[in-house]
């Protein structure tokens, strides 16, 4: 059921096995592989379904958060794959699920979207960040994928690593996903 104040947010269903959260890097992996893609877009046949978080759209979408405000970041390959990225969540039916409140602009609201990281995650928040916080979106991508139930896809070998020290079976890459999908071709 959709949730938020306007009704766009979802949880995945946990008895699906196939539920991925997709990390930004594999947005941009998925710009330059169209056979990738065709892939994912098959498997939703397969009940395969694709979450991402709101932290995500805003990177997509070529905004960084500094911490008191968002800051647009300038490059022209990002200019040039703003509408792939677009494409990318229609054909996949990607939905947006909540996220962790954090100390960022406009990620503690009170719709229903954001949670409170619980003592136990903790640890591996602190492990996904290491005293970076230029890793923060990273975190929260990451705790969201492991608080909504999903297997986290992403392409970043530091993320991989991280996210795998705490959780081994809850991370893997595109290729990966691309091998599990290719059982059921």
């Amino acid at each position: 059921m959709p949730y938020g104040i306007d009704n766009d947010y979802h949880d995945p269903d946990i008895n699906n096995k196939h539920i991925y959260m997709l990390d930004t890097t594999v947005f941009n992996d998925l710009c330059d592989n169209e056979g990738a893609l065709n892939k994912l877009e098959i498997s939703l046949k397969y009940k395969f379904e694709y979450f991402y978080s709101n932290i995500q759209i805003r990177e997509l979408q070529g905004m960084k958060d500094i911490g008191t405000k968002l800051v647009e970041i300038k490059s022209p390959g990002l200019d040039k794959k703003k509408p792939e990225f677009d494409e990318i969540v229609k054909r996949l039916g990607v939905k947006k699920t909540g996220h962790m409140a954090a100390l960022s602009v406009e990620t503690w609201k009170l719709d229903g979207s954001c949670h409170i990281v619980s003592k136990y995650d903790k640890e591996f928040c602190h492990g996904i960040l290491k005293g970076n916080m230029r890793h923060n979106e990273d975190m929260i991508i990451a705790e969201s994928a492991l608080r909504k139930g999903c297997i986290l896809v992403a392409d970043d070998p530091r993320l991989q690593r991280k996210f795998s020290k705490y959780y081994p079976d809850k991370v893997i890459s595109l290729t990966q996903l691309l091998e599990i999908i290719d059982k059921y071709l």
